[in-house]
Order: structure tokens, then sequence, then C-alpha cells
């Protein structure tokens, strides 16, 4: 079954507890607009 958006959230939960990182992101998450936003701003 294809959890989407709720899949990824609970791997990252179960990897973060063993001490692993695992970055994810989904369309329309706030992690893409900071993206767009820090790479606007002046070096």
């Amino acid at each position: 079954m294809e959890l989407g958006v709720i899949g990824e959230r609970r791997r990252a939960v179960e990897l973060a507890s063993l001490g692993e990182d695992h970055p994810y992101s989904y369309p329309g998450d706030h992690f893409q607009t900071l993206a767009r936003s820090a790479k606007a701003l002046p070096a």
C-alpha cells in the first residue's frame, strides 16, 4: 500500500530513531520554497 507523504515521513522518523538521516521531499513542501528563497539571497 502506497502512503505517499505519510509513508515518507514515517520512514524518516523510523530511520531517525536509528540515528540515520533520511532527507525527503514531496510536491508542495516548504523545503522547496526555502531552497528557492536561499538561492535568491545575495552572497
